[in-house]
């Protein structure tokens, strides 16, 4: 599939390694489409915007906490989901596209997590309810941009090295190029 991706922006997701068979729309995957072309051995993922435009952000009427049972009390609290607008806008990178880097053994899996998340956000909106459960809540500032569904997701199989020593190497070398910044959505502020 071919997403409407300034050349920059492809520019720099390939040279990281990212290729055009290995990505698809946010949009595409919440239409049921490409799934089947994401493989399910491990690898490296990313988020990017299609270009390097500045975002609008949201709040989330619904969805912006979930329960969870404490360890240590056993007690029920609320953990909330959502960042505020300025500390999103305090980790904005705007030298780039990439959002957000993560790894999977099973990539396939992994991001269909990351994919339900938002589908279950815009849910909760619809139906007026709270997140019970959260698949993924790594990078979820991502789902606070506006118009998350054109962002793109890009991923490569990583034989012969493990996901996690990848994304760790990716993180490195993203960091090193943005003046020790973390991805906007793999630490925020």
């Amino acid at each position: 599939m071919e997403e409407n991706i300034s050349v920059q922006a492809r520019i720099e997701m390939e040279a990281l390694g990212f290729n055009a068979e290995g990505r698809c729309t946010v949009k595409s995957m919440l239409d049921g489409i490409n799934k089947c072309c994401i493989p399910e051995n491990g690898g490296v993922y990313m988020i990017l915007r299609p270009d390097f435009s500045s975002p609008e952000f949201t709040i989330w009427d619904y969805g912006i906490c979930y329960e969870k049972k404490d360890k240590e009390t056993g007690e029920i609290k609320p953990h909330k989901l959502m960042y505020g607008i300025g500390d999103l806008e305090k980790s904005w990178i705007p030298e780039t596209a990439i959002l957000y880097m993560g790894k999977g053994d099973n990539l396939k899996r992994r991001i269909n997590e990351y994919i339900r998340y938002y589908k279950k956000l815009i849910e909760c909106q619809y139906k007026k309810i709270k997140v019970n459960n959260v698949p993924h809540r790594g990078g979820r500032s991502i789902w606070q941009i506006k118009d998350a569904e054109n962002l793109i997701v890009a991923w490569m199989s990583t034989p012969g090295a493990e996901p996690v020593d990848m994304e760790k190497q990716l993180i490195i070398g993203f960091k090193s190029n943005n003046n020790g910044k973390f991805p906007f959505a793999n630490k925020i502020v």
